[in-house]
């Protein structure tokens, strides 16, 4: 009898425990449009779940200009809503949010995410409304090159532009390192310290410091375990690191690993990509050190990041890259464009958000060069450094 009481109660109590745990991650979302009373409303966001990021897309219908909606998120979710072909960014919190919009305004009630979210852009209001001048102005001078010939004046106008929107940039990491530094509790600090470090705004100690400074709550979520990855790839692969060893299938089907040149070659990794201007730039250069240094010891790697193997087949047959090896930046594409991370891709192992991006390797496996995107000044580096280091 008393395991049959135990039983009952397991029965009574497990789906109170489960129902308790859905509302916890529950989201209701209960919106107004103000001068429109029908239409399509779609909410799109990204959860990362089971090793694998997911878009989600819900859709409703407006009845008398209001709507509603209501899902599940284990943690806070930028999200866009959709409306006529407009789109508004705003956190969603797993709570009861109201939201109104008013004359392509949005205003939102609710929430902890999206509280901190407006008191950021608050600070920075006067920095994204000159940013947006920036961008008609820009779009006009693009619409107005079209139409002459003489397009060197445009040009300088749309150089000047550009300057202007980096300073502004920078003013606005600054400020964004400012707000993580007063809001350690805060979930979007992990958007914003990826964005600042990838700026070059923060040295990656500096990155590293601030983002173990967060509160633990905060690190310890999928985004917070995704900035942490994203941290140490640039760790393992800081000057004076072991390589990252990784093993990938070659153009011609041969399995090769980065550890089989320990100990005997030099290697130099070169992250490119066909669609990517700066890495066909580069080419040229690494036929040269190709024919200068293959034969004192030097093996190239190049790994194409791709979103098509197609693509990166004939384009290694385009630009002329069959005397080196050449690799596909994942094992399995179909897998990775539909969200699921690999631990083993050579993609994970190495930052790959900026190419061209090259690593120069020692026989010991160490990292002894690395640099980020193609100009004279990299290469003259480079070979410099094959020439103290190879010959």
């Amino acid at each position: 009898m008393k395991t049959y009481y135990f039983t009952v109660l397991l029965l009574i109590f497990f789906p109170l425990v489960c129902l308790k745990s859905q509302n916890r991650n529950l989201f209701t979302i209960n919106g107004e449009i103000k001068d429109k009373n029908k239409g399509e409303v779609v909410l799109s966001y990204r959860v990362f779940a089971n090793n694998k990021y997911e878009t989600i897309s819900d859709t409703t219908q407006l009845m008398n200009g209001l709507f509603s909606m209501i899902g599940n998120i284990s943690e806070p979710v930028k999200a866009d809503l959709i409306i006529d072909n407009t789109s508004f960014s705003f956190y969603i919190d797993p709570v009861k949010m109201n939201l109104v919009i008013d004359s392509n305004k949005i205003t939102i009630v609710g929430g902890k995410t999206q509280d901190n979210y407006e008191s950021l852009n608050k600070v920075i209001e006067n920095i994204l409304r000159k940013e947006a001048c920036l961008e008609k102005q820009f779009s006009m001078l693009e619409k107005l090159s079209e139409k002459i010939s003489d397009s060197d004046s445009i040009n300088i106008e749309k150089d000047k532009i550009r300057s202007i929107k980096d300073s502004l940039n920078n003013e606005k990491g600054k400020q964004y390192i400012l707000f993580m530094n007063s809001n350690k509790d805060s979930y979007i600090c992990l958007d914003l310290l990826v964005d600042v470090y990838q700026r070059d705004l923060l040295t990656l100690n500096e990155a590293r410091d601030l983002f173990n400074s967060l509160s633990i709550q905060i690190r310890n979520t999928a985004l917070g375990n995704k900035v942490n990855k994203h941290l140490s790839k640039y760790e393992n692969t800081s000057l004076g690191a072991t390589a990252p060893d990784f093993s990938a299938k070659d153009i011609n089907n041969k399995n090769i690993t980065l550890s089989q040149f320990r100990g005997n070659k030099f290697v130099l990794l070169d992250f490119w990509a066909t669609w990517c201007g700066p890495c066909i730039q580069g080419i040229p250069a690494l036929r040269n050190i190709n024919k200068m240094y293959s034969d004192k010891g030097l093996v190239i790697i190049s790994i194409s990041c791709d979103f098509d193997k197609g693509a990166w087949l004939s384009g290694v047959e385009k630009f002329k890259l069959n005397d080196w090896i050449n690799l596909f930046h994942v094992c399995d594409l179909d897998s990775w464009m539909q969200g699921k991370i690999n631990d083993e891709d050579i993609a994970e192992k190495y930052p790959t958000m900026g190419i061209p991006r090259y690593y120069l390797i020692d026989k010991k496996g160490k990292i002894v060069g690395r640099w980020l995107g193609y100009s004279e000044e990299n290469e003259k580096e480079l070979q410099m450094l094959l020439h103290k280091v190879v010959l």
